[in-house]
């Protein structure tokens, strides 16, 4: 994982590398924004996850999320903000586990 000091770095990073589009967490889904189509579990991947760091304690910290899709092989982003009060997702938790690496 590599920690960003601004999340436009990261974003530029994740475009330089063919992640162009961007998804949506919804329950377990991903809504994929640009195609207003939803991605189930069994069709995406997370195969990067990179953090933020803010400069003040309190703003939540944010997460970049490389995502794969299986259906049409298309990469993009997915951005989530979580505090230690925050509860993370169980199928962020069951991706992670899972991660591949290209």
């Amino acid at each position: 994982m590599i920690n960003y000091s601004n999340y436009h770095e990261a974003v530029i990073r994740f475009h330089e590398r063919g992640f162009s589009e961007d998804f949506v967490l919804f329950g377990n889904d991903l809504l994929w924004v640009q195609e207003k189509t939803f991605v189930t579990p069994e069709d995406f991947s997370i195969i990067e996850c990179h953090h933020v760091d803010y400069p003040r304690d309190d703003k939540d910290d944010l997460v970049l999320f490389g995502i794969m899709t299986f259906c049409r092989n298309v990469k993009g982003i997915l951005m989530n903000h979580y505090s230690f009060s925050s509860v993370i997702p169980g199928i962020i938790i069951e991706k992670l586990k899972g991660m591949r690496f290209y």
